[in-house]
């Protein structure tokens, strides 16, 4: 298990290795991250995942909630849910494939998916103004669920399905059984992450702050957007 130096360490490497890159050259290499992470899902080549170093952060906000997250006997913990965890990382964060067949414990058709997205960027973009929150991350995303459902919504094709998803995840979506679970994997790689995620992020970006300014005394004139993330 990594310390929370290391923790932190990432994350300011990250930062770095962004703003050493020019707009232009951060853009084309996200475009070209995100074509060959869609590529992958395509294919379903997914590889193992780690639990994101931003998540932990996060949980060190509640006493004993640190502990919690980490044992994986824990229904929903972090260590649960990525004891195993494949999946495909994208600018914007993790797309977790869930091929457990099992939908909060309970056993679904054989074949099932579930395809989890986690948008570690939007959190590490907008840490300054929720890392002084009491809230924590999950809190965060409870308080505006409906919301996040509601720009999902239109979107959604038919046969693909919008299901409740793990606590530190924006959302989830469903393929039961083969075929749909084809049809799913399809509509993600080829329409929802490339074209649909980008503006539904920038809105659930300006939302978070929001909800973060209103719980602080943060001035008004802290900038809106106080990190460029790229979104391809």
């Amino acid at each position: 298990m990594k310390s929370c130096v290391h923790l932190l360490a990432e994350v300011c490497a990250t930062t770095a290795a962004l703003d050493t890159c020019n707009g232009t050259e951060a853009d084309e290499f996200s475009r070209q991250w995100s074509r060959l992470g869609c590529a992958q899902l395509r294919a379903g080549c997914c590889w193992p995942l780690d639990i994101p170093h931003v998540f932990l952060l996060d949980a060190r906000k509640r006493r004993g909630s640190l502990r919690r997250q980490l044992d994986p006997a824990v229904w929903g913990s972090l260590a649960a849910q990525y004891a195993t965890a494949q999946g495909y990382r994208f600018p914007w964060g993790l797309l977790v494939e869930d091929r457990s067949a099992l939908y909060h414990g309970k056993a679904c058709v054989p074949g099932t998916v579930f395809f989890r997205i986690a948008p570690t960027t939007l959190w590490m973009a907008t840490r300054e103004y929720h890392s002084g929150l009491a809230s924590t991350i999950p809190e965060i995303l409870r308080a505006h669920a409906y919301a996040i459902a509601e720009l999902i919504w239109p979107v959604l094709p038919q046969r693909v399905e919008l299901v409740c998803n793990e606590p530190y995840d924006l959302c989830a979506f469903a393929g039961y059984g083969v075929a749909e679970a084809k049809t799913t994997r399809s509509w993600l790689a080829r329409r929802f992450l490339p074209e649909h995620l980008p503006p539904i992020m920038n809105e659930v970006r300006e939302k978070v702050i929001r909800y973060c300014r209103a719980q602080t005394t943060l001035p008004s004139t802290v900038p809106l957007r106080p990190t460029r993330i790229t979104l391809h």
